[in-house]
C-alpha cells in the first residue's frame, strides 16, 4: 500500500472525473489513450492520489464534453463540506441541486411529499406560505 497523501481537492476532482467518464461509458484505457497517458495515471487521478495539470484538466473536459469548471475544486467545496454534515443535510442539498437544474420536477416532488406530511401540523402551517399547490 502506498503512503501517498490525498488532498481533498484532488479527491473531489477524481470523483467527478470518474463519474463523468462512467456516465459517458468511456473506459479508463480509452481516456488514457486519448490523453497520451497510461491507464494507471487515470486511475491515480480518479483516486485523487495524483494531481493533474491545468492543461490536462482542460483536455479532459473537452474529451468528456463537460465544462472545465465542473472539475475545479472551487466548484465542489460543498461536496467537501458535505462530509461534515449529517446525511439528511446532504440529501437536502442534493435535492436542491437537482431541482435547480430541473425545475420542471418541482410539482412531481411536491405531489410525492404531500401524502407523507398530510397529518403533520407543523408542515401544514408552513405549507400555505412556502409550497404552491401541486397541479
Amino acid at each position: 500500500m502506498s503512503d501517498t497523501i490525498i488532498s481533498p481537492p484532488d479527491a473531489v476532482i477524481g470523483r467527478v472525473l470518474r463519474e463523468l467518464r462512467l456516465n459517458r461509458n468511456i473506459k479508463q484505457l480509452e481516456l488514457a489513450q486519448a490523453l497520451g497517458v497510461t491507464r494507471a495515471t487515470v486511475t491515480r487521478w480518479e483516486l485523487g492520489s495524483r494531481a493533474m495539470t491545468v492543461s490536462t484538466l482542460l483536455a479532459i473536459a473537452d474529451l468528456l464534453d463537460a465544462p472545465a469548471s465542473l472539475l475545479l475544486p472551487e466548484r465542489h467545496q460543498t461536496l467537501l463540506s458535505d462530509t461534515h454534515v449529517v446525511p439528511e443535510q446532504a440529501a437536502i442539498r442534493a435535492i436542491d441541486r437537482i431541482l435547480e437544474i430541473r425545475p420542471d420536477l418541482i410539482p412531481t416532488v411536491i405531489a410525492l411529499l404531500e401524502p407523507l406530511v398530510a397529518d403533520d401540523p407543523a408542515i401544514q402551517a408552513t405549507r400555505a406560505i412556502d409550497v404552491p399547490a401541486a397541479q
